[in-house]
């Protein structure tokens, strides 16, 4: 029969249409049902959708008119146990309801509604055997830990005689020339994980043969000859021209490009020097291409030289050369002013040639990927797609014989976001049910406006023109025009602001872009058919449906905007997809910031006050998710028992001390390290009160508790909760916020490494490298319930809907992706079939650029996706701030040009009196008090919530989170550069290269090398301590022996207690140990670790021993009296 694609806008009801879908499937017959399979994309929308099923199927059951109403309505034509439903009764259509309701409730395992995921893991797991795949195998659902390993055997494995060697050596020096900072390992992550992207599954077979290092050579050798011959050809022609123009130059009393018009910039050295230059590093030649002097002066309209000719120069001369120009010119661009085949050739090879080292690199540890996967038996996710396509296409009935059902119907919602694996693998079962049912079968329901999931192998040109030429004959579109969601000043917002930008004459220019060009006007109508396509019944606009016009006679809906101004031209950033102002969207620390943020506190009170306790906050990044948590945290003021903040990217674990200190304290009592120990009295300081433990007892006591030791990790973790809890329970009363916060994230912690072990296994070394590199940044499980205030990513909150909608920061970009995945160029032949090159406008020159421009253009469409999916969730409320950057200043330009908002009027009618220098204001619409209320939902799970009448009740501290907690980092950072010194006249050198290692920037570098300075100038014995020292000694163990144990047992008998002191300088006279602090500490604290020290080099030294402690920011010096 036939496909049905629904274009479903936001709010149009698109789970209503799948849901009464099912129902009319599922009354055809009392087992229909097991025929169905209803497709979605997540946990939350499979519950959400099965409840909707059931819900009306227990509705039509039990008589309700508007249900029945609603499903005769909707299943006009359709049929029941044979009859059609105009001939039966309601009581008919209730009896077969229940018929239908009893068989999925005691056949519920063949109630299929699954996400694709888990529908292609059935189907997997249905063809091990066939496939080849053992069946015992560990699923990886997250690759990055599998990836790492795979780069770090690749990175244990390498060897500098190695070929691979070689390719990382010119990685790391592109990196170089690139100036910028970077982590070598980190690199090599970011290139491996380019193979998630579904181009390279394609090829994936070819480069698995590129492990054979014989072969990968010969392809590689083979490659390089090519594209050294196609660079040479060019630029040999390139090297003609220079030669003639150097000759006519000597040959002429040795004139120079001085001589010549604009000293030669713009024109002749474009032939002479800068071109020579060129042809010998095989450069690029974008910054000599033929502009507008040069051009002139080729074609006479300008001189060759500003006043006359030199004497000693001929007429026929100055034609020569302006004939060296024009082939020149014709060298680089044809007569459309289109770069030539030639160049295009050339810049390919080039940039291949440049990166031919990504491909080797990746081949490398591809192998190292493969061999961890088989050693261990592991599959990716991304495995299970790629092996099922290539099955399943000639064996689907196989498939549906080992899973034991035959599906006849399917429905799959957020069909904009399937995957091309996942299409390919859907496809043949989608065509052989087509060829078997009676009735319209199949139910496609999606929306390409709200497309943000390419990142994610999301594939739209699936449902926008894929599926057309797939299933030409069978596809029937329907638009669903109306919003069941927001009120009419939202609606007529929305309708008119995508409209509008549509229209800009200049959507997306860049800087130089001409926008008569018709690579630009490829791009700006490749936009609007995302969003208006008439021949797809697609449509950007909506309508209010009469059903519900009533309810909106007293309230329209508020739409609120601030345009901020440009300050001190701080927003200048241009929509170049190459600049380095895409990254501006990360960052929102600055005054201007502050001053948003502040925006955000007051419209949250003022809604709160009115009765909206349904707001969502939505930002771009996770960064700015968690700076908005924090500031309203710290800055709110509201009094109601009821206010809380609701946020799974601001709980993680990484902003929880006690949990950090359990890791920490476990770390260092598993291997001693210096740095664990470290780090966990660091945290102990914070959790910590005047009554506490000392440190160092506290870490004796659980150290010479053989029962602790003994135990598991969980035993342990739980041992160290308890004494979180009593420390907690002796805080002070100010602190109960503080304490309550931790509390709860140390149930929660417990509760991880339950789940972890049941995943995994007791081994308490794996978890805490597992948890230092991924646990950490883990998020609590939070409240469903809908009240409260909401801060997500725009991602995250797609599906959902609020009472009222802020957004913030209006100003992104979707950054572009560091690599790009191009098809083979035909200019030579080569058994690699693909290449992975960065992103960069280069791109733009080479036989790739149909490639790149469309990459380009579906970036815009990410950024304008993620506008509209954000502007759409508000329900009542829609408040947003527009910065002039990006995203955003394409609305800027919509409101400049004052647009006219549907049955409103132009957008200036609208512009607040309480407009300021720093934002201009427009309210649509009057806020009201808001007297209808989101329903909670009683799942009981964590929430930042007040309690009594104190206002908010938890604050994560000021600055703090495991990486970014400024004190514990610079105390780590200056303990390893004195570790490293150990001569007071060339340390700058070692400090260097710790310093580089963590990323300093040069001013933070100037502060900490004055730092150091000052201690060794004002500080003469410190400099002696280096300058007379023998033998210096850093961070090494020393052992004593515990004097109350040691009568009765033999020396291998004996208890050890162990210690590092910081710094140990033997002298001929006397041995000095020193003990370094940072931070606002008070040293007499710490005498007696070294007091300690002290003791046991007595032990071993007939020397005087001195101690000292030393704080390195403060430079203060304590001799410690012993």
């Amino acid at each position: 029969m036939s496909i049905k694609v629904l274009e479903a806008s936001a709010g149009s009801g698109k789970t209503y249409q799948l849901s009464m879908f099912y129902v009319k499937l599922a009354l055809e017959n009392p087992n229909n049902f097991k025929k169905i399979l209803a497709i979605t994309f997540t946990n939350a929308a499979v519950n959400e959708m099965k409840l909707r099923i059931l819900d009306r199927l227990y509705s039509i059951a039990n008589n309700n008119p508007n249900s029945l109403k609603e499903f005769k309505d909707f299943a006009k034509g359709g049929q029941i146990n044979g009859k059609n439903i105009t001939q039966l009764s309601d009581d008919d259509i209730s009896g077969a309801a229940k018929n239908v309701l009893y068989n999925i409730l005691h056949n519920y395992q063949d109630f299929s509604v699954s996400t694709i995921d888990s529908f292609l893991q059935r189907l997997f797991r249905g063809a091990l055997y066939e496939i080849g795949v053992k069946y015992n195998y560990e699923l990886i659902v997250k690759n990055d830990d599998i990836y790492s390993e795979a780069v770090d055997d690749f990175i244990v494995n390498l060897q500098e005689k190695n070929q691979a060697f070689k390719w990382l050596i010119s990685f790391i020096e592109d990196k170089l020339a690139q100036d910028k900072s970077f982590n070598y390992n980190n690199m090599l992550l970011d290139l491996i994980k380019e193979i998630n992207k579904e181009f390279f599954y394609d090829y994936e077979d070819v480069f698995n043969k590129l492990t054979d290092e014989d072969f990968k050579q010969k392809c590689l050798d083979d490659i390089i000859q090519c594209l050294d011959y196609i660079m040479n050809d060019f630029l040999g022609k390139a090297n003609k021209i220079n030669d003639a123009f150097k000759d006519i130059c000597k040959n002429n009393n040795n004139i120079t490009e001085e001589n010549f018009a604009y000293k030669g910039d713009g024109s002749v050295k474009y032939i002479g020097s800068k071109l020579e230059n060129a042809i010998k590093i095989k450069d690029s030649f974008k910054g000599i291409m033929p502009k507008n002097r040069f051009i002139k002066i080729m074609t006479g309209n300008l001189g060759l030289f500003t006043n006359a000719p030199p004497i000693n120069i001929s007429q026929q001369n100055i034609n020569y050369i302006l004939t060296l120009m024009k082939n020149y010119y014709d060298l680089i661009f044809d007569i459309n002013n289109e770069f030539t085949i030639e160049y295009r050739n050339y810049e390919t090879a080039r940039i291949i040639s440049n990166q031919i080292y990504n491909i080797a690199l990746l081949s490398d540890i591809l192998k190292s990927l493969y061999d961890y996967k088989k050693t261990n038996n592991i599959l990716l996710l991304s495995d299970i797609g790629k092996m099922l396509r290539k099955f399943i296409e000639n064996n689907y009935m196989f498939i549906y014989e080992k899973l034991g059902v035959y599906y006849e119907y399917f429905l799959i919602d957020e069909f904009q976001d399937t995957s091309h694996v996942q299409y390919e693998i859907l496809k043949p079962l989608i065509n052989e049910s087509l060829s078997q049912a009676q009735s319209d079968n199949v139910l496609l329901v999606g929306d390409i406006k709200q497309a943000i999931y390419r990142w994610r192998n999301g594939d739209w040109e699936i449902m926008k023109d894929t599926i057309d030429t797939d299933f030409h004959n069978s596809i029937s579109r329907n638009n669903l025009t109306e919003n069941w969601r927001s009120y009419p000043n939202i609606v007529n917002f929305n309708n008119s602001l995508f409209s509008e930008l549509l229209q800009l004459t200049d959507l997306f220019k860049e800087k130089d872009e001409d926008i008569s060009n018709p690579r630009y006007q490829t791009k700006i109508n490749y936009i609007k058919e995302i969003y208006i396509d008439t021949d797809k019944n697609r449509d950007v606009k909506q309508e209010i449906p009469d059903a519900k016009k009533d309810q909106f006679k007293d309230f329209q809906g508020y739409v609120k905007l601030y345009i901020a101004k440009d300050k001190n031209n701080k927003n200048t950033a241009t929509n170049d997809i190459n600049s380095t102002a895409d990254d501006t969207s990360d960052s929102i620390e600055s005054e201007e910031d502050d001053k948003v943020l502040q925006l955000v506190i007051n419209d949250v009170n003022n809604l709160w006050e009115k009765g909206y306790k349904n707001i969502g906050i939505l930002v771009r990044t996770n960064k700015e998710a968690v700076e908005v948590f924090k500031y309203i945290l710290q800055n709110s003021k509201i009094q109601d028992n009821d206010f809380k903040i609701i946020s799974d990217e601001s709980i993680s674990f990484a902003n929880s001390d006690a949990v950090l200190w359990i890791v920490f304290t476990l770390y260092a009592l598993q291997n001693g390290s210096n740095y664990a120990r470290y780090m966990s009295e660091a945290f102990y300081d914070f959790i910590k009160t005047s009554n506490s433990v000392p440190y160092k007892s506290l870490m004796d006591n659980l150290e010479n508790d053989n029962n602790f030791m003994a135990q598991n990790l969980y035993f342990k973790a739980e041992h160290l909760v308890n004494i979180i809890y009593k420390e907690l329970d002796d805080k002070e009363l100010n602190d109960k916020e503080f304490n309550n916060k931790e509390k709860v994230f140390c149930m929660h912690f417990l509760q991880l490494i339950k789940n972890y072990q049941r995943e995994h296994n007791n081994n308490e070394v794996m978890f805490i490298n597992w948890f230092l590199n991924n646990g950490v940044q883990q998020s609590l499980t939070i409240t469903e319930e809908k009240n409260g205030v909401h801060i997500s990513t725009i991602h995250k909150s797609k599906g959902l809907e609020y009472d009222a909608v802020i957004v913030p920061f209006i100003n992104w970009t979707r950054n572009q992706n560091d690599y790009l995945w191009f098809k083979k160029p035909d200019i030579c032949n080569s058994n690699i079939p693909a290449f992975l090159l960065k992103t960069s406008g280069d791109l733009a020159n080479t036989q790739f650029a149909d490639e790149y421009y469309m990459e380009k253009t579906k970036k815009y469409v990410d950024d304008l996706n993620l506008l509209y999916v954000a502007l759409t969730r508000a329900k009542k409320v829609l408040i947003a701030n527009i910065e002039n950057q990006n995203i955003g200043k394409e609305i800027q330009k919509c409101v400049t040009n004052n647009f006219n908002i549907d049955g409103l009027g132009a957008i200036d009618t609208y512009k607040s009196i309480n407009s300021n220098e720093n934002f201009d204001i427009y309210e649509i619409g009057t806020l009201v008090n808001n007297t209808t209320y989101a329903s909670d939902m009683s799942i009981e799970n964590f929430k930042w919530a007040a309690k009594g009448n104190v206002g908010i009740q938890i604050k994560i501290k000021e600055n703090y989170s495991l990486s970014s907690n400024e004190k514990i980092a610079h105390g780590v950072l200056m303990h390893d550069i004195l570790r490293v010194i150990d001569d007071v006249d060339n340390w700058e050198k070692k400090a260097d290269k710790i310093l580089k290692k963590y990323h300093k920037t040069s001013e933070e570098i100037k502060k900490i090398k004055d730092n150091i300075k000052t201690i060794f100038e004002t500080n003469p014995e410190v400099k002696n301590w280096f300058t007379n020292a023998q033998e210096i000694v850093s961070e090494r163990d020393l052992s004593i022996y515990k004097p109350e144990s040691d009568k009765d047992k033999l020396e291998s008998d004996k208890e050890r207690k162990m210690y590092r002191p910081d710094k140990i300088f033997i002298h001929p006279d006397k041995i000095i140990v020193v003990d370094f602090k940072t931070g606002e500490k008070d040293l007499n604290e710490y005498k007696y670790q070294v007091r300690n020290y002290v003791e046991i080099l007595r032990q071993i030294f007939d020397k005087d021993i001195e101690g000292y402690l030393l704080n390195i920011d403060n430079n203060e010096l304590l001799k410690v009296e012993i």
